[in-house]
């Protein structure tokens, strides 16, 4: 017996009792008897659309296995009420017209719309045109159920949901007691000069949970229920145009004649209330501190706790900025602006002068050996064999010569890749060259250009990531414990030691007992104070005149 597939839709199923798909499937069924079909299976979309109109978050689920399993040739004929349950879009009918063509061979049967041969021009100029109708069909009922909807909200009736709403019973229309009292009571401590956060800790404190709703990424029939309260949950809830007994369309209030049109259901409170709540608000209202992205470090910070990066805090009145991360609530991670910026410029600078000192010379000793050497090494000989052997009259050209092009083609490629790879751990051009820059960019790093500043710290730094604090540990210590640097690649160790344990160290003692290791050119004692200033200034004019590298 051939096989047949089912499918059936509804558009708007709210209490998803699934009465006309059943009724579908019924007709669907019969129709497969009195075509001698055999039913292997019943794809069901119930609630779902199948038109422009129909929302992202609705996806046509068994919709998208029907056509899979078409495609894997678990039957041979489709049934449908219609062809609108199936499609009401022109794009998706070609999914049929590729399934009835081989190796596919998939038709569709209707119970109500015919049968049409998409295999032959008439038959897909008549779906094509069903199409067209079910689409023109799909944007009219669009534009009633929309007047309709406006109608109904002119009248002030109410608009039903599946979702209760907080301070209402399921109908809408009663007040649920507990939580119209909670709404009362937070406006009467608004008024009284309580914030909206205040509010929010209060009903946390006392376990109030929000309406159960639905939310991406549940399943079918899963509810969540809020149980932390934001300033902005609260303000959300409370002054809601329904509770103060108002019509409202997409969050505004439906106004007719110049007036609010008052809805079908008792307030749980009164309008004035409402100004009056929101007026206190807008008059205690303290600007919070600024999120900048203006901070020289903004943008490469990132928290150790959740991985979002942090911000620079920059509100008025504060002495003592930070680097905070928030998780949209409140912060629960930050560090000292001032003291953090100090220490990463003293380790970058640290670093970035060794790295222009010693330059190339130091980072070719740590080089990581390219791992297809052995494989050149064996090319090169393989070759050398197989030309040995033409010349001596052991082989022909025309078995040599094939070979060793394709020896040929094989080390050209590696040579490109040996190239790449000792490339890839060679400094590049930074915009620090000298040593000399160096310091001379840290002693006047406050007065440069933010931009300029940022070029320098990201010419080496990948990212930092600050770790949380202990508790009861301040000071420089501590602050350096919750700091991990990632550098760009490469980045070599120089004197056997990181920039972060050196860091310490004066930049301008570490040029002094360079200069006198590499030329000799031992100081004057420190004691002999006018000499040794006049060795310092002669050697520093020297080495700024230079033009890479030290003299």
């Amino acid at each position: 017996m051939t096989t047949a597939a089912i499918y059936t839709r509804i558009s708007s199923d709210p209490g998803r009792e699934g009465i006309g798909v059943e009724d579908q499937e019924r007709q669907c069924r019969e129709l497969a008897a009195s075509k001698g079909l055999q039913v292997v299976e019943v794809y069901t979309d119930n609630d779902k659309g199948a038109s422009e109109k129909t929302p992202s978050t609705k996806v046509r689920d068994d919709y998208n296995r029907m056509l899979a399993d078409a495609r894997a040739g678990n039957f041979r004929f489709v049934l449908a009420y219609t062809a609108s349950r199936l499609t009401r879009r022109l794009e998706e009918l070609d999914d049929f017209v590729k399934l009835a063509q081989p190796p596919y061979g998939v038709r569709v049967l209707t119970v109500g719309s015919g049968d049409d041969d998409l295999t032959t021009a008439d038959g897909l100029m008549m779906a094509r045109f069903k199409a067209v109708i079910d689409a023109g069909e799909s944007h009219r009922i669009s534009d009633r159920a929309k007047s309709s909807h406006l109608a109904r909200a002119r009248k002030g009736m109410l608009r039903r949901s599946p979702w209760r709403s907080f301070g209402f019973q399921e109908d809408g229309i009663t007040h649920h007691p507990d939580e119209a009292a909670l709404i009362k009571e937070a406006v009467d401590l608004i008024k009284g000069g309580a914030g909206l956060r205040e509010v929010g800790r209060l009903w946390e404190k006392r376990g109030v949970k929000g309406t159960p709703v639905w939310k991406k990424g549940l399943a079918k029939g899963e509810r969540v229920q809020r149980t932390e309260w934001s300033h902005s949950d609260v303000k959300e809830i409370v002054f809601r145009w329904k509770n103060v007994g108002i019509r409202a369309r997409y969050g505004e209030p439906v106004v007719v004649d110049g007036e609010y049109v008052k809805g079908e259901w008792e307030p749980i409170y009164s309008l004035e209330d409402r100004e009056a709540a929101l007026e206190k608000i807008n008059t205690n209202y303290v600007k919070p501190y600024k999120r900048s992205t203006k901070g020289v470090l903004s943008g490469i910070l990132v928290c150790g706790k959740c991985g979002r990066n942090l911000y620079g805090n920059s509100g008025s009145g504060r002495a003592n900025p930070f680097y905070v991360c928030t998780d949209g609530r409140k912060s629960h991670l930050g560090i000292s602006a001032p003291a953090l910026e100090e220490y990463v410029q003293r380790v970058v600078f640290r670093y970035a002068m060794e790295r222009a000192y010693y330059g190339e010379e130091e980072a070719k000793k740590q080089l990581i050996p390219w791992p297809g050497e052995e494989r050149l090494s064996v090319i090169a000989a393989k070759r050398e064999e197989l030309m040995a052997a033409y010349k001596a009259g052991a082989l022909s050209g025309s078995i040599v010569f094939p070979t060793v092009e394709e020896f040929r083609i094989e080390e050209v490629e590696l040579v490109k890749q040996r190239t790449q790879h000792y490339a890839r751990q060679m400094p590049t051009e930074r915009l620090i060259k000298h040593p000399v820059e160096a310091i001379q960019l840290l002693m006047n790093f406050h007065n440069e250009p933010i931009e300029r500043r940022r070029v320098a710290l990201r010419d080496e730094l990948e990212r930092i990531v600050i770790g949380p604090g202990e508790q009861g540990r301040r000071g420089h210590a501590a602050m350096v414990k919750r700091v991990e640097f990632e550098w760009k690649d490469p980045h070599p160790i120089f004197n056997n030691r990181t920039a972060e344990e050196a860091h310490d160290e004066p930049l301008m003692g570490f040029l002094v007992q360079e200069w006198a290791k590499k030329e000799g050119d031992t100081p004057p004692p420190r004691e002999d104070r006018e000499a040794y200033e006049k060795w310092l200034e002669a050697r520093w004019a020297r080495s700024v005149e230079a033009e890479e590298g030290l003299p």
